[in-house]
Order: C-alpha cells, then structure tokens, then sequence
C-alpha cells in the first residue's frame, strides 16, 4: 500500500508536469488532498514544498507552479534512492506535532466554523483568496483529527491569516483573532518549537515604518 500510494501521486506529479499550461486549482487540490492523506510516507520537505505550491497556486504564474512541481518529483526520486521512508525518516522526529485535550479539541472546531463562516460571508475577498482561505482551514481541521497532528499545518494557517491581514488591515481583525486562538491551543499541545513566536506576534498588523 505505501509502494502504491508513493507511485500514484507521482504519477499525478507526472502528469501534471506534462500539461502543466493548463493547470487549475481543482487539479491541485487533488494532488494536496491525495498528498496530504498519505503524508507521513514522505520527507518533511516534500510536505512543505506541497503546502507552499497550494497556498500559493496561481494560474497566471504557471512557471511557478512548475518549479514547485519539479521539486516535489526530486524528492520522491531522491527519498526512493535513499530507502522506503518506514528504513530512513522518522515521522515524528523531524516534524513537530501537537497532542490536544477534548476540550481544546472542541475549542478549535468551533474556531476554524466561525472562521469558515467569516470567510464565506466576507465581501472583502475575492474567491481565489477565498477559496485558498477554506482550503487552508480544511487542512488544519484534518490535523486536529489527527491522534498527533502536524504543528507546521497551523502554522502555515497562521501564515495565510497574516498576509491576508497585511493586505486587508483591520476589516479582518475577528478572523485573525480566532486564528490566533486557535494556533495558541495548538502551540499549548507541542513540546517542540519553542523558539517560533507565539501566534499573537505574527498576526499583527505592521508598523508604518515597516510597510
């Protein structure tokens, strides 16, 4: 199964290497969501260039897209050369994890609806920002089912909600001050990653000297 999962979603990479010109986003989020079920056979790297090719897919930068692509199919050759992933990765030691009380748990599925329900009703958004909004909090929530979830996933959420701030200033302050809840609670569940900056520190708007 894990031989076979490996060969599929490189093949998907494959194929969308050869038709590239006319990728869109549906398309990438088959090879995310596929990718993203099977991530604990794949080095860290190949999960992070996959999270940054879906936060930042854009049809009219292509080429882009196609770098990010070609990176992901090194990995899987150079991993496949190296070993199976079960002889030389250990899921958990290069990726940071979070463990979450029932509460906590609870607490988050109520913060990723009501940022769902913001994102939706916004007026501010256009849908690509939209939809790269949604997606990002459906790959959070999948984490928070997780028995360990990946801490890196959330923090990318942290990340999207940042820049989104930036761009659009104060208008999306309730959304940024859930994500902020909701990173804190996952960041609480960690003994790793001391050393990043709580939530609150990433999600503020910057001073004017700065923009």
């Amino acid at each position: 199964m894990t031989k076979d999962a490996i060969e599929r979603i490189s093949g998907m990479i494959n194929e969308m290497v050869e038709n590239y010109e006319t990728l869109d986003r549906a398309t990438i989020d088959e090879l995310f969501i596929t990718a993203d079920n099977n991530s604990a056979l794949f080095h860290p790297r190949f999960n992070e260039v996959l999270g940054s090719l879906d936060s930042n897919f854009d049809p009219d930068y292509l080429h882009y897209t196609l770098e990010k692509l070609n990176r992901l199919q090194r990995i899987i050759d150079v991993s496949a050369k190296l070993g199976s992933p079960e002889q030389t990765l250990d899921f958990e030691e290069f990726t940071p994890t979070f463990e979450l009380e029932q509460d906590d748990k609870d607490q988050m599925l109520k913060l990723s609806s009501g940022m769902r329900k913001i994102v939706f009703t916004s007026t501010i958004f256009d849908a690509p920002h939209k939809r790269r909004l949604l997606n990002r909090l459906a790959a959070m929530e999948h984490e928070i089912h997780q028995k360990k979830g990946r801490l890196d996933v959330i923090l990318a959420g942290v990340q999207d909600v940042g820049e989104t701030l930036r761009k659009f200033g104060q208008d999306i302050e309730p959304l940024s001050k859930r994500m902020q809840e909701f990173a804190g609670l996952a960041r609480k569940g960690s003994k790793e990653y001391d050393q990043i900056p709580p939530p609150d520190e990433q999600l503020k708007l910057p001073h004017h000297e700065d923009e």
